[in-house]
């Protein structure tokens, strides 16, 4: 049985690939507001092995389409 969406169906390869876009937006989201009280602009730099690529033809084939979250998470 393959853990993490490393292998195995495509069903769980899809729920581990979406909770980590989600999750890696979600720290994003927690980073804006914690900063929002220091006045001026800010830069974030964030040092990944590997960023969920939200181009992913499974998220079409699933009608999955996070670029809302992306474009709202941005914003902040």
């Amino acid at each position: 049985m393959a853990l993490q969406g490393r292998g195995g169906p495509p069903q769980e390869r899809q729920f581990y690939l979406r909770n980590r876009i989600l999750g890696t937006l979600a720290v994003f989201k927690f980073i804006a507001n914690h900063l929002e009280r220091v006045p001026g602009r800010k830069n974030l730099i964030w040092v990944s092995g590997a960023f969920p690529d939200l181009r992913l033809p499974t998220h079409e084939r699933h009608g999955e389409d996070f670029m809302d979250e992306v474009d709202s998470t941005v914003a902040l």
